[in-house]
């Protein structure tokens, strides 16, 4: 009871403090008529386009928080607050792959707001609500591995939590993905943490430092330290020259013999269309081939932090897991909620699903009820067939909230076949299906932000439950083992082989 009277306390305080202050991350203002024009825009793309807009709410309930939205728009907003209301409103559809996404809106509104010296040089995951510091690209040494931060800019952690948790992305209500995607934890410059995005919007930065309260890993004395706010390009170079290539590890494919009976795959990400001269086929290859010649009888396939990305990768990975052929029959339908885009949003949309704009032939589409179209070919899904120098081995595969879209699909399969034994936590996405697969980038013409639309609905082929994939295992992450720097999930891998 005491808790929640603390974070209303300090929420009235913070709302109350805020509008007084000059915050850093701001932005231009605009006029209320030029962004009621695009909500009615964005209205429009959503529900005629979006597969799962109504999955999770009824007409009625989206038409009740949009003109919520707009009755509670002021004469004038800054650009930074339109971004942070619009993510909050975009949670209801209940899609981890709808949001305001900043890769894609306009590059001089991105330099604007996320431009300047703004960044945490701090990095910690998010352990059911409480923050414990990985990495430390600041001067301050004091701050150790393993700290679990209590308040930043004197706002304490649990209300950070549950503000930042108003823009979370989640797929259906499988809520496990809120600590992984509210962590901070990637660094490379192309990359974004909901973080770095929304903490600023939520509670304004008045200088270019972030005070941390903090308490090292068993020491009872709570410690504050100044630290500077860096660029993104600054802070990814500053833990590059401190970490080396571990701090980037989350986002390479690695290769791990641990000993002469276990290896370890790490692949940390599906989205690998921009890497230069790789080819997964060829390393996937090597990386079995390597396995097989030592005579490794057990294997780790590791894809925490792999939010998903491209399928062939995925696809190409199982046929080196599995001992039958797996059809796409048992993966359900793909659905769409439209066949053709109306000619009026065009000049919005940008797309690589051309043909959905100028209108699919009725050859790849059939009726499947009043919301639905149902594609005729298989979307994203191939049929699987085992290759012959597969791995034969014992599979054990390490999973978290972190994976959603591809590696969700990958883990729910792997679980669904009995190919792997499933350790970690429960999954991101949901087992009632996911939207996915191609996409319209839907840019509002006043206000220049961008809202990823997809356009197709993977559903199950029997009904599921609103939930993630759960492990066969389930293995937690605490203060000890960050602080410690050890892998809770290999640790009990190499626990059972003994």
């Amino acid at each position: 009871m005491f808790r929640l009277f603390f974070l209303l306390v300090s929420l009235f305080l913070f709302c109350s403090n805020a509008s007084a202050q000059s915050s850093l991350v701001q932005g231009n203002l605009l006029e209320k008529s030029a962004v009621l024009e695009d909500i009615d825009l964005l209205e429009r793309a959503l529900t005629e386009i979006h597969p799962g807009v109504y999955r999770y709410m009824t007409p009625e309930d989206l038409k009740k928080e949009i003109e919520l939205f707009k009755n509670e728009l002021p004469a004038q907003i800054s650009e930074g607050e339109l971004m942070k209301r619009m993510a909050q409103l975009l949670t209801h559809i209940k899609c981890g792959h709808t949001y305001v996404n900043p890769w894609n809106m306009d590059s001089d509104l991105r330099q604007r707001l996320f431009g300047g010296e703004i960044f945490l040089p701090v990095g910690f995951t998010i352990v059911e609500g409480r923050f414990y510091v990985t990495e430390n690209a600041s001067s301050e040494n004091s701050l150790q591995r393993g700290a679990e931060i209590h308040r930043i800019n004197g706002h304490p952690t649990p209300l950070i939590y549950e503000q930042l948790k108003t823009i979370a992305r989640s797929d259906g209500n499988n809520t496990t993905p809120y600590d992984n995607y509210l962590s901070l934890k990637d660094y490379q410059e192309y990359l974004w943490n909901a973080f770095d995005l929304y903490f600023p919007l939520f509670f304004p930065l008045t200088s270019g430092e972030f005070e941390i309260e903090f308490q090292n890993y068993q020491s009872d004395q709570v410690q504050k330290v100044t630290v500077k706010a860096l660029s993104k390009a600054e802070r990814a170079e500053k833990m590059i020259a401190k970490y080396g290539d571990e701090v980037m590890a989350s986002k390479r494919w690695k290769l791990q013999i641990i000993n002469n009976d276990l290896a370890v795959i790490k692949l940390g990400t599906f989205a690998i269309w921009n890497w230069k001269n790789f080819n997964y086929k060829t390393w996937l290859k090597d990386a079995f081939k390597e396995i097989n010649s030592k005579g490794i009888k057990h294997l780790v396939i590791d894809i925490r932090g792999n939010g998903g990305g491209m399928g062939e990768p995925r696809d190409e990975l199982m046929t080196y897991l599995t001992n039958k052929k797996l059809d796409c029959e048992e993966d359900g339908k793909v659905l769409i909620r439209t066949t053709k885009v109306d000619e009026s949003l065009h000049p919005y949309c940008d797309t690589y699903a051309k043909p959905l704009l100028s209108g699919l032939p009725k050859s790849k589409f059939a009726p499947f009820d009043q919301n639905w179209f149902e594609l005729k070919e298989k979307g994203d899904c191939v049929t699987i067939k085992p290759k012959k120098d597969r791995f034969t081995g014992t599979v054990y595969v390490f999973g978290n909230g972190s994976n959603v879209s591809a590696t969700y699909q990958q883990l729910d399969k792997l679980k669904r076949n009995g190919l792997a034994t499933l350790i970690g936590d429960t999954s991101g996405g949901n087992l009632q299906g996911v939207n996915g697969g191609q996409y319209i980038f839907f840019r509002l013409p006043n206000s220049k932000m961008e809202v990823d639309i997809p356009l197709k609905f993977f559903a199950p082929k029997n009904p599921q439950p609103d939930s993630g994939v759960v492990p066969d295992v389930k293995v937690t992450v605490t203060q000890q083992s960050i602080a410690e720097g050890k892998d809770a999930y290999l640790d009990y891998v190499l626990s059972l082989l003994k």
